[in-house]
């Protein structure tokens, strides 16, 4: 693919900029199969935007202080990870994820869409559904990750959901848990996996130690990657015996990155991963015995950006780009295959981007009628056909574009749509 890289200069705008927050942006994640997007800001409030009317169609607190991480675990549910140490479940409902323009003034909700001020306490927004809730080490800034087991594949609401997080006592330590969908049961399945740096051969550097957990990324149930406060990049393997502990093996291990590692994103592939952190890199590694092709020890391209702190980084459904939030404000797009610069612009009116999110676009997936009340109307006029033709056309359009939002210190979600 022969692309020009764009600049900010040659006009890289958003299409559509959702304000709402009064606090900076700090998570954002679009739904698999939905045109709605979720965003979280630092005082703890996650708001639901619909990408058809770029209006909000659900708001509440969720955290005392700053939300870490918001992020859709299935159709209904959204996990929210905040910086009081807590981690929440909730269920959102079909009224509200599923509505077009064509019904969306119609919706009967008993919940909030009135947009907080940074005074409001949360307490007279009425929350969704809490489902679950739990103790959690958010000391070090690392956000949880998850991952959705099938259980049964002819039922796609039927799983377990698999959950690491940073060790409650040890924040350089990870825990993983297992959450039984149906009953909410909550097991500790590993405790305390700890990773020792190798290497070395005076005994200050054997005694050198990883740092805290930066950033955890699930690949699949048998691996995991963390990614260390020293630079290290780790993938753990998990080993499940029947009989017996569990009990983890280091498969890859890099120290590429010279400073703090702050976020992994995982190609779709599954063959390869991204990392980027407070130093100005950006590195792709393999991931090693996932496939029975021989897989390299040490990363398969680093490109040096020449900006210190890249916050966040994030990879495309499609596989084909990965883009980066910086510290200085500014977003940056790259081709994934060679690391190939393509775009740079700024990401919001302030510096420092805090987070972004690609939609995920899947050809296969057609776009849901909504469960709204307001279906069964019976249309009588042609004006009414062609207005609701109209709003599935708009839907549909929002549901095939590989939007890239980006989230910041300006407290607003900018929507791009590039290449």
């Amino acid at each position: 693919m022969m692309v020009k890289t764009v600049t900010n200069a040659q006009g890289v705008r958003a299409l559509a900029v959702l304000r709402g927050h009064a606090f900076p942006i700090t998570s954002l994640d679009f739904h698999r199969s939905r045109p709605v997007l979720i965003s979280a800001d630092e005082g703890g409030w996650c708001i639901v935007w619909s990408l058809v009317s770029r209006r909000p169609r659900l708001v509440w607190r969720s955290h005392t202080k700053a939300a870490i991480l918001v992020q859709w675990i299935d159709t209904n549910h959204v996990l929210s990870h905040g910086r009081d140490n807590r981690v929440h479940i909730y269920r959102i409902e079909d009224s509200i994820i599923c509505a077009t323009e064509w019904n969306e003034a119609s919706a009967q909700t008993i919940l909030d869409t009135r947009l907080p001020t940074v005074k409001d306490s949360g307490d007279q927004w009425i929350k969704p559904w809490l489902v679950f809730s739990m103790d959690v080490n958010t000391l070090n800034f690392c956000a949880a990750s998850i991952l959705n087991i099938p259980i049964n594949k002819e039922d796609p609401k039927s799983y377990t959901t698999k959950l690491a997080v940073p060790n409650t006592v040890f924040s350089e330590m990870i825990d993983i848990y297992t959450l039984a969908e149906s009953s909410r049961e909550l097991t500790r399945q590993f405790k305390a996996i700890e990773f020792k740096p190798s290497g070395g051969t005076t005994q200050a550097m054997i005694e050198k130690k990883s740092g805290i957990v930066m950033a955890v990324a699930w690949v699949s149930e048998q691996y995991l990657i963390a990614a260390y406060e020293s630079g290290h990049v780790v993938v753990f393997e998990l080993i499940y015996p029947i009989n017996g502990p569990t009990t983890t093996t280091i498969i890859y291990e890099d120290k590429s990155h010279q400073q703090p590692v702050l976020a992994i994103s995982v190609h779709p592939s599954r063959k390869t991963f991204i990392t980027t952190g407070a130093d100005s890199r950006i590195i792709k590694h393999p991931l090693p015995l996932l496939t029975t092709e021989h897989y390299p020890q040490t990363p398969l391209t680093v490109f040096d950006t020449k900006h210190k702190g890249l916050a966040f980084n994030a990879v495309r459904s499609d596989g084909k780009l990965v883009a980066t939030a910086g510290w200085d404000g500014m977003v940056r797009v790259f081709g994934y295959k060679h690391l190939t610069p393509l775009a740079v612009f700024k990401g919001g009116r302030q510096d420092d981007v805090k987070c972004l999110a690609f939609s995920v676009v899947d050809p296969q997936l057609e776009t849901p009628a909504s469960s709204d009340n307001s279906d069964n109307i019976l249309l009588t006029t042609v004006k009414n056909q062609l207005i609701q033709q109209s709003a599935v056309l708009k839907t549909n359009r929002v549901m095939e574009t590989h939007w890239l939002a980006v989230g910041g210190k300006d407290c607003r979600v900018a929507l791009y749509n590039i290449y």
